[in-house]
């Protein structure tokens, strides 16, 4: 027996591929060759609900991994994005740098002043004074330049020592930002390399696809059990109602018997008074009167006996045929169901 189930809405269910069940006729009659696996519209109906439940956890498990994938994806694109913006703002700090330059040379042709002057010199000292203060920069003032400063400090520091030591002070801070941003760059390239070797050692849409082929497989499984199921009990059914109607064939066949003895008998008798109607001295007429009567009851009880035999032979057959018939179907069971 095969039942097949094809990737339809409704579904179709054949017996060993010599009848099929068309729903465009439910009140169809069983023949003996097709089997209907219950009430196919609730049995479909379970089919399409298993399926579907089977199908949405399958999609949330890749939709999930999915998700996270593209957030993953997000976050890496957001971290090139970063970088890019960071570089763009280092770029502009020197060109703010190279702009500064650019004043204080301006600076020192306005005033007047040359890199050999004592002017100049003297804010050379006043830079390394600054250096100084910072404890981390290692440098330090020799007596003589910190007397050479004090004498700068108490003469007064000029217009173009303030302006070229403020330009300082804004390249100073350019040189902070770049820095930084060189800094986040560094950082921002290392967690972004982190996460691309750690996506390289597994591969989650793939996992997430073979827990998804594992959930539909199991319910192809359970949906497998159930149509087998429905199957053998409907076999085992259409097998008892067979034997309750062999019985009552027997029964019949036994009744169809005892007649057919009694019409024996009656035949008998009958061949008895045909004997007698030989002997008998009666006249020619009524002679024949009598034979005429006589086989005329023969042909009709023999008429009827023959159709009685020939009926009862029938439907013998008809009750093996069916009986072969399933036992050939529970001998081969099988079910395929393509989802």
């Amino acid at each position: 027996m095969v039942i097949k189930s094809a990737g339809t809405a409704n579904g179709l269910f054949s017996t060993n591929k010599r009848a099929a069940f068309s729903q465009t006729a439910p009140d169809r009659k069983s023949n003996g060759k097709t089997i209907f696996a219950g009430d196919m519209k609730k049995m479909t109906d379970t089919i399409s609900v298993k399926r579907e439940q089977a199908q949405k956890r399958a999609l949330k498990i890749v939709g999930d991994v999915f998700d996270g994938e593209k957030s993953i994806d997000r976050d890496m694109q957001a971290m090139l994005d970063k970088c890019e913006e960071l570089r763009d703002e280092r770029l502009a700090y020197k060109e703010s740098i190279a702009q500064i330059e650019n004043e204080r040379g301006n600076l020192m042709e306005l005033y007047g002043v040359s890199t050999d002057s004592e002017e100049y010199e003297n804010l050379e000292l006043l830079r390394k004074e600054k250096e100084s203060k910072n404890l981390t920069s290692g440098i330090e003032l020799t007596d003589e330049e910190k007397d050479k400063l004090a004498q700068i400090h108490e003469a007064g520091i000029t217009d173009f020592q303030k302006e070229m030591l403020s330009l300082d002070e804004s390249v100073k801070e350019y040189e902070g930002k770049i820095a930084a941003s060189e800094q986040a760059i560094q950082v921002i390239q290392k967690s972004w390399a982190d996460m691309k070797i750690e996506r390289l050692k597994s591969d989650p849409m793939v996992e997430a696809s073979e827990q998804a082929e594992e959930i539909m497989l199991q319910a192809n499984q359970e949906i497998i059990g159930e149509l087998r199921k429905e199957a053998v009990e409907h076999v085992e059914e259409k097998l008892e109602e067979t034997v309750d109607a062999a019985k009552e064939q027997a029964e019949k066949k036994e009744e169809e018997q005892e007649k057919l003895e009694e019409q024996k008998e009656k035949q008998e008798e009958l061949e008895k008074t045909i004997e007698k109607a030989k002997e008998s001295s009666d006249s020619t007429a009524s002679n024949n009167t009598v034979r005429h009567d006589v086989l005329e009851v023969d042909m009709d009880a023999i008429t009827s006996y023959n159709s009685s035999k020939n009926k009862i032979d029938q439907e013998l057959e008809k009750i093996i045929d069916e009986l072969n018939l399933i036992m050939e179907d529970l001998k081969g069971a099988e079910v395929d169901v393509n989802l």
